[in-house]
């Protein structure tokens, strides 16, 4: 016998090493290849490669100058890689942001969640800025390190932007 798992009370589960048919066998595959399959998939996951798609695509459409008709600066790779890691960075269970391209060649994350409650986060290639009208709270901040996340901005995006 070999242990399969073990329980919250730490009681193995107990397997025979021999004696399954192909069918067990098929079964086990099928329900390894499912929870595989959900962990490549997970909520969290499944948003923000959405929004990690969503920055591409604008970065493709928006890489050349003038790509508005009206002298728009084009969003490089480094403003489009930078927008994809505060994708990453961004807190769980927050609602997605909209992504919008500016044309001074910067991406801007933004979530409006009514006519008082609205934050921007304004990506360029070498810092992000944010700025919000939360109530009567004015946040805004800037940060060029990504491997230090701002903590105001996480816990703002928390406090308004939960999805529901």
């Amino acid at each position: 016998m070999s242990l399969l798992t073990t329980t919250n009370n730490s009681q193995g589960i107990f397997r025979p090493d021999h004696g399954r048919s192909q069918e067990a066998e098929g079964l086990k595959g099928r329900i390894l290849a499912i929870f595989t399959g959900l962990e490549n998939r997970s909520i969290s996951r499944g948003w923000r490669n959405a929004l990690r798609d969503e920055v591409q695509t604008l970065h493709e459409d928006c890489a050349v100058e003038n790509w508005d008709g009206e002298g728009a600066l084009p969003i490089t790779i480094d403003v489009a890689s930078r927008a994809k890691r505060i994708v990453d960075l961004l807190p769980e269970g927050i609602i997605s942001p909209d992504v919008v391209s500016v044309p001074n060649g910067q991406i801007m994350l933004e979530w409006i969640g009514s006519r008082n409650i609205m934050l921007n986060v304004m990506i360029s290639g070498e810092k992000a800025v944010y700025a919000g009208i939360l109530g009567r709270e004015r946040p805004s901040g800037q940060w060029t390190d990504l491997d230090n996340f701002s903590n105001p901005l996480a816990r703002d995006l928390r406090a308004y932007f939960l999805s529901r």
